[in-house]
């Protein structure tokens, strides 16, 4: 079977839950008769959501790093390879054009 992937919530949507969670830490008669629903339990999938959040940060730049890395490798590989060969870029003989005599 395969896995639905879910979209994003906006960053309004995580804004609006983040404060609805300070509100509810600022009540202190708050008694959810859900046990899922407690200010320990809702401040445990925020603090997630923050390591979760990092995460993503510290993989996009790992990957900006990974991605100049292999830039930087490839540009060696190019130079040295025309320089190891004696080749450049202006080498090469330009096409003349042939005009053919008018009578």
């Amino acid at each position: 079977m395969a896995i639905k992937r879910q979209r994003p919530l906006s960053a309004a949507t995580i804004k609006a839950d983040r404060e609805a969670l300070r509100a509810l830490k600022e009540l202190a008669d708050y008694a959810p008769s859900d046990p899922a629903l407690t200010v320990e339990a809702l401040s445990a999938l925020e603090e997630k959501l923050c390591e979760a959040e990092e995460a993503e940060v510290l993989a996009a730049q790992a990957l900006a790093a990974a991605r100049d890395a292999r830039n930087a490798a490839e540009q060696a590989l190019h130079t040295t390879t025309i320089q190891g060969l004696g080749l450049k870029n202006g080498d090469r003989r330009r096409p003349v054009r042939r005009t053919t005599p008018s009578a």
